[in-house]
């Protein structure tokens, strides 16, 4: 190292005399060049790799290279970063120039392969590199050097470095000599070029995007994921990633999860808006922090119902009731569920909303009999008129047991029945119920793949049974003066902007 300096000034007075070596023949030409290779090269060497290699912080396990007829970068380049294997991309041209190469780097037959391509076709050079990659067994540290060749193999080469992951490195000069051809010696330094994909992830992020809108949190998250290990600033990619696991979850109604990610991103997003305003989803956190606070509720509530459904001889009907008269709690599982399967439908997965609103609807029976102190999984009906409550079924709705009598009422409360149940019970919803068309819609739901036939629903069909939903819905909330399109904007899923 201390020889640094004065191996540099030696460089460049062999550097001065070669470039002033007088070459109007072919001879003196040919003695130019011998007095390079002889005379500078050794010395270039000594003093590149001197400078550089401590600028590699990395240890690679393969090198892919295009060689031109230029070989002084690609020995440079070898030597700075000392691949554990090297693979040269020639074309039939351009080999001859492989020797010096292997000459000046000591490269043995073990450590090298030679691929031909064709100097003209950057798709070949691509496919060439990907192939490489593949048959070393994709590592993870690998390097590809454009310096050499073609402007197609430099081209080929760099789309290719960038598909893999590959560092991407040229051998770049503060004094190029454009009438010989050659940087002089000694201005040679080592550059690496940052991949635009792994600072910025400008086109993975769009692609995650544009699967956010399609509601396809699984393969955003990936995305995300990916990006966060990748970009300088994780943290947009890390809050987006928790924002589609929250979702992800919700969606899969794993509601425990989905509570715990929303809450993490609220918090991380609240820390980053701190310092930067405009970050993203920093407009959003209102909608999120309500969203938050609705799963928490569900989670608490829902913790209960597993508490006292655990086993059917040990149910707790009165808290059950409680819990069904717990306005907030309501709200929330109506809207999961009335939210889930309008993002279904958009999706075309009709099947599953049909379903989803189907529960909906059964909800909005339980939740209006448990007003009336009834628990439709083992109803108690003391406090109900009963016998009143059954002359009054048999007396107006016997049409609808196929002209039989009511002799009991029911052990269990199905979804039909609760209807009937709150008409007769005269309930401020029955007014808004069309018994003849919630059965039609019902027992088209019974034919369904989904229940208990073979039939898929189809757009038209889906529509009206949500529009039917949708009416009971909006005269549930009537009661409560809720608003349902106020209450859907809370609920729906946020969209991030790009920005």
């Amino acid at each position: 190292m201390s020889n640094q300096p004065a191996k540099e000034e030696e460089l460049k007075s062999r550097g001065e005399r070669w470039r002033d070596w007088p070459r109007s023949s072919e001879e003196e030409r040919k003695e130019a060049e011998e007095y390079y290779q002889r005379e500078i090269m050794p010395l270039l060497i000594d003093v590149f790799v001197t400078r550089e290699r401590p600028r590699v912080n990395k240890e690679y396990s393969g090198m892919i290279l295009s060689l031109g007829t230029s070989f002084e970068p690609l020995v440079l380049s070898i030597l700075a970063l000392q691949p554990a294997r090297v693979c040269f991309l020639c074309t039939e041209a351009s080999r001859q120039y492989l020797d010096p190469v292997i000459q000046f780097t000591g490269l043995v037959p073990s450590c090298y392969e030679v691929r031909k391509v064709d100097k003209d076709n950057p798709l070949q050079i691509y496919q060439a590199i990907k192939e490489v990659y593949k048959d070393w067994g994709q590592p993870a540290n690998i390097a590809v050097d454009f310096t050499g060749g073609t402007k197609a193999m430099s081209g080929g080469s760099a789309m290719a470095g960038g598909v893999i992951g590959a560092e991407m490195v040229y051998i770049a000069s503060s004094n190029y000599l454009a009438n010989l051809r050659r940087p002089f010696p000694g201005s040679e330094h080592l550059e690496f070029i940052p991949s635009p994909y792994q600072v910025f992830g400008d086109l993975e992020e769009e692609k995650a995007f544009g699967m956010l809108a399609r509601y396809d949190y699984t393969s955003a998250r990936r995305i995300f994921e990916n990006l966060e290990r990748q970009v300088p600033d994780p943290r947009r990619c890390r809050v987006l990633s928790l924002l589609c696991r929250a979702y992800e979850a919700w969606d899969n109604l794993d509601i425990p999860a989905a509570r715990d990610n929303l809450t993490v991103l609220v918090e991380s997003v609240r820390q980053y808006a701190a310092m930067q305003r405009d970050f993203i989803l920093a407009d959003k956190l209102p909608v999120l922090e309500f969203q938050m606070h609705a799963l928490n509720v569900l989670v608490q509530q829902i913790e209960k119902f597993a508490k006292c459904l655990k086993e059917k001889k040990n149910r707790d009907s009165g808290l059950i009731v409680e819990i069904l008269n717990e306005r907030e709690f309501v709200l929330s599982l109506m809207f999961t569920l009335y939210c889930n399967a309008r993002r279904r439908e958009e999706q075309g997965k009709l099947d599953m909303a049909s379903l989803l609103l189907y529960r909906l609807l059964e909800l909005i029976s339980q939740v209006r009999l448990a007003v009336h102190g009834l628990d439709t999984g083992a109803p108690d009906y003391s406090r109900c008129h009963a016998e009143e409550l059954l002359s009054t079924l048999n007396s107006r709705y016997k049409n609808f047991n196929g002209g039989h009598v009511f002799h009991t009422l029911p052990e269990q409360i199905s979804l039909f029945y609760g209807y009937l149940l709150l008409s007769a019970m005269k309930d401020e919803l029955a007014a808004k119920v069309n018994l003849k068309s919630l059965r039609g819609q019902v027992q088209a739901r019974n034919y369904n793949i989904f229940a208990h036939g073979f039939d898929f629903i189809g757009a038209e069909q889906c529509a009206r049974f949500r529009e039917l939903v949708e009416d009971l819905l909006e005269a549930l909330l009537a009661v409560w003066g809720e608003d349902r399109f106020q209450l859907e904007e809370k609920f729906k899923f946020v969209i991030p902007q790009r920005g």
